[in-house]
């Protein structure tokens, strides 16, 4: 005996949205610039406020996106991307301030306040 499926009623109506590749593209080039600019500002901040913008910003960013709708989940993802080069950025200004720093290491047995004075002639 064959099983038949009857509708009872008419179907429901779906809402659909479109948003536009541009416009998206837009909002994910906002994050990572939005993410870049701050993250370049506190190139010379102390440790404390670059921890605090990379568990923010970053971590939260990710937090976020799992709880965001999917529309939102490029500006976050892009955002969290820009995080991230702003740390490899960080690593990057501190290596070359620690080699400027070796490079002009003053010669051993010289005290620390002293220096040369040029102008008197023995």
């Amino acid at each position: 005996m064959p099983f038949r499926l009857h509708r009872l009623d008419r179907p429901a109506a779906i809402d659909l949205n479109y948003r536009s590749k541009r416009l998206e593209h837009t909002f994910e080039a906002l994050g990572l610039l939005a993410a870049l600019i701050i993250g370049l500002l506190l190139s010379n901040a102390g440790l404390r406020a670059c921890l605090v913008f990379v568990l923010i910003g970053g971590f939260g960013a990710l937090v976020w996106e799992g709880m965001a709708p999917s529309s939102l989940s490029g500006f976050l993802k892009w955002f969290y991307l820009g995080v991230m080069l702003s740390v490899a950025w960080w690593f990057v200004v501190g290596a070359a301030r620690l080699l400027r720093r070796c490079a002009s290491a003053r010669p051993p047995g010289q005290p620390p306040d002293s220096m040369p004075n040029r102008s008197r002639s023995p």
